[in-house]
């Protein structure tokens, strides 16, 4: 079970993450193009924290879009044989409270119970990143 700050920061995370995937060597250009198409509709850290600030009934469509595929690429790379031991711990430490497809899901409904709010909230240790952890 992962709580809303925790949810948020592996989104950040989830960024951080596809930027790194795209300068790995090690990984095939298939991935790392993948990864590079995600970027540009995946949300900035701000974009998170205003959908928070003002309680958005819902994530926009491409952002929403992006988080989900880039969950499913992040699967991906976890089922696959990685040599660098930097790039698992990234890829560990971003997976532990990434959002799960059920709920990515969820977030491009209109929810009349649940704001994103419910789901994602400002992170406690904001300046903290997978670079910290590995």
């Amino acid at each position: 079970m992962s709580t809303p700050s925790e949810r948020m920061r592996a989104l950040r995370w989830g960024g951080e993450l596809l930027r790194a995937m795209t300068l790995e060597e090690t990984l095939g250009f298939e991935i790392r193009q993948r990864a590079a198409q995600l970027i540009p509709d995946y949300p900035t850290p701000l974009d998170l924290i205003h959908l928070v600030e003002t309680d958005a009934p819902l994530i926009h469509l491409r952002w929403a879009a992006s988080i989900d595929a880039a969950g499913s690429l992040f699967d991906v790379l976890g089922a696959i044989h990685l040599e660098d031991e930097t790039l698992i711990r990234k890829l560990m430490c971003t997976r532990r409270h990434y959002p799960e497809l059920w709920l990515r899901q969820t977030w491009c409904e209109p929810n009349p119970i649940f704001s994103i709010r419910y789901w994602l909230l400002p992170e406690d240790d904001v300046g903290i990143s997978w670079v910290d952890k590995v």
